[in-house]
């Protein structure tokens, strides 16, 4: 009688402790997979709750796109500077303005303020990534501020 009591409760904590891990292993496959469009939607919801509405017309916007790219790679910023910006300042039909970091940002006024201010300026912003963008902090805080953006037009 003994043996089989202990039976069920090993059978009790295996069905609790399997339960158990297959949550914890679904939570976190999930948020790795998930994690940004599951903030999107929670704060394009809220951003409609709270009844935001369309911004005013990009009209007066003085940039057609922020570039945003991490200056402090050689490669990048090269590319950027002497292959995209004259590609797309130079064009002959309608040449696009671009906000780039280095020229267009005002000096001593912290990051984080040059960085919205450049995204409110600008009718579009253009990531141009690598494999250590994804990680920076300046990155990171561009995306969330571009999107904030996105769902305050929307």
């Amino acid at each position: 009688m003994l043996a089989c009591q202990y039976h069920y409760l090993s059978l009790v904590l295996y069905i609790l402790l399997t339960s158990t891990l297959l949550v914890f292993v679904t939570l976190a496959v999930s948020s790795h997979l998930f994690l940004w469009d599951i903030w999107y939607v929670y704060h394009f919801c809220v951003a409609k709750l709270k009844g935001y509405g369309r911004q005013p017309s990009s009209q007066s916007c003085p940039y057609d796109a922020l570039v945003v790219y991490e200056k402090k790679d050689p490669a990048v910023s090269e590319w950027v500077m002497n292959e995209l910006c004259v590609q797309l300042e130079e064009r002959g039909d309608r040449p696009l303005r671009l906000c780039l970091e280095e020229r267009d940002w005002i000096p001593g006024c912290p990051v984080v303020d040059n960085l919205c201010q450049s995204i409110h300026q600008s009718k579009r912003t253009v990531f141009v990534l690598t494999n250590h963008d994804v990680k920076s902090g300046n990155f990171k805080t561009a995306f969330y501020k571009a999107h904030q953006r996105l769902m305050d037009e929307k």
